[in-house]
């Protein structure tokens, strides 16, 4: 059986996701869309206002 996981962990102003595993092709697209969409927005905001937020990207090979 295929899946995707998204973990979320909470704690001390600190909000942690990690997403991993696969599924249908329908349903790993739109994850993969959710999940790219915020990495893209958190970016704009970043780059407009780079004393007040930072995007670190630890890109790893994978996805669907």
């Amino acid at each position: 059986t295929t899946l995707i996981t998204v973990k979320t962990n909470e704690s001390n102003g600190t909000t942690e996701i990690k997403i991993s595993g696969h599924a249908n092709s329908r349903i790993c697209s739109a994850v993969s869309a959710l999940s790219q969409t915020l990495i893209l927005g958190l970016q704009a905001i970043a780059d407009t206002y780079p004393d007040e937020i930072q995007v670190v990207r630890d890109e790893e090979t994978g996805g669907c």
